[in-house]
């Protein structure tokens, strides 16, 4: 306690030099916001004065200012990962400087996979289909982590055998984008259906029409919630309608899980 009041005596640049080990340790952390150096230590200077006022009923001076530099670079990514115009580079970054190499290992991707969901799921954020083909189309680490997944997931469906992974909301949204984008369908005997009476056969017909509707783009999304969070009863139908395919492909792998149990 007596060393961290004498912390707080120092001017900030002092604290900053003092303390130089454990700042450059954020800044890696945070690197995949590419903010200068410049920049981060403009924040971590205003988040010492501000913490040498703040901070004088804390014990740890140090772990306090931690906390709050975390707090102020955490709001940045929060920020950048709900702009579309910023979330797709803050992804590539966080995805280029943090995925381990695959070296063509299934739990090198598994790892890979977890951190990204987990890093997401800190944000309460979920991408939708244009974010993630943009990824598969234009990241490197990305596009072969979900290749050797998908590649993992189809071969232990086949055999019944499942893995906590594939329970993933993020990792079932991915795979239905990615057989998508590679052209990977079900067969079209699953999709058409002529002459039907039963009730059964009317709800196949109403999913065929489910998947007929196009996916939102990014911007018609960011537009359909301004619109619905107004009280727009019919952009929150079309919002419904749009993601209902969604819906219904993730339901189908559960479907698929269960069946071979």
């Amino acid at each position: 306690m007596k060393q961290d009041k004498n912390i707080r005596e120092l001017d900030s640049n002092q604290i900053y030099t003092l303390l130089f080990p454990l700042i450059s340790q954020i800044y890696k952390s945070y690197k995949f916001l590419n903010l200068s150096k410049t920049e981060f230590s403009q924040l971590v200077l205003q988040e010492i004065e501000y913490s040498k006022i703040t901070s004088i009923n804390h014990n740890h001076y140090k772990e306090y200012l931690k906390k709050r530099i975390k707090m102020c670079l955490s709001e940045i990514a929060k920020q950048r990962i709900n702009n579309p115009t910023t979330v797709f580079n803050l992804l590539d970054n966080y995805i280029n400087q943090n995925f381990v190499p695959l070296n063509n290992n299934y739990q090198n991707a598994q790892k890979n996979f977890k951190m990204l969901s987990a890093f997401l799921a800190s944000y309460d954020y979920i991408p939708n289909s244009d974010l993630i083909i943009n990824l598969i189309n234009n990241n490197n680490y990305f596009k072969q982590t979900i290749k050797l997944i998908v590649k993992k997931y189809k071969l232990l469906s086949e055999t019944g055998v499942s893995q906590e992974l594939f329970e993933d909301s993020l990792f079932l949204l991915v795979i239905h984008v990615y057989d998508t984008l590679n052209k990977i369908e079900i067969d079209e005997s699953e999709n058409s259906y002529e002459d039907v009476d039963t009730s059964e056969d009317l709800l196949r017909i109403y999913l065929n029409e489910i998947s007929q509707k196009p996916m939102l783009t990014a911007q018609q999304e960011l537009e359909l919630s301004q619109k619905i969070q107004e009280g727009d009863l019919l952009a929150k139908k079309k919002f419904i309608e749009a993601n209902l395919k969604l819906v219904v492909s993730i339901a189908k792998n559960l479907q698929i899980k269960v069946c071979l149990y």
